[in-house]
């Protein structure tokens, strides 16, 4: 009988992406593959893309009162 090992297939933490153009061109790419290969998540998508800028909104916000308010 043959040894049968398993291959440990891609590990991500392996790929090297800085945090340079490439890595936004990495992180689309990713994003796009998903969007196309599993329509449900296009849905998804939208609700973390509005999600996160009300987060980001808020954020603005209480750091702009926050600066405001020390001078």
């Amino acid at each position: 009988m043959r040894n049968l090992e398993r291959h440990p297939g891609i590990t991500m933490h392996r790929i090297a992406v800085g945090g340079s153009i490439m890595g936004a061109v990495f992180a689309l790419g990713t994003v796009l593959i998903f969007v196309i290969g599993l329509p449900a998540s296009r849905w998804f998508l939208l609700g973390s893309a509005l999600l996160g800028t009300g987060v980001a909104a808020v954020l603005l916000c209480l750091a702009q009162e926050q600066s405001s308010g020390t001078s």
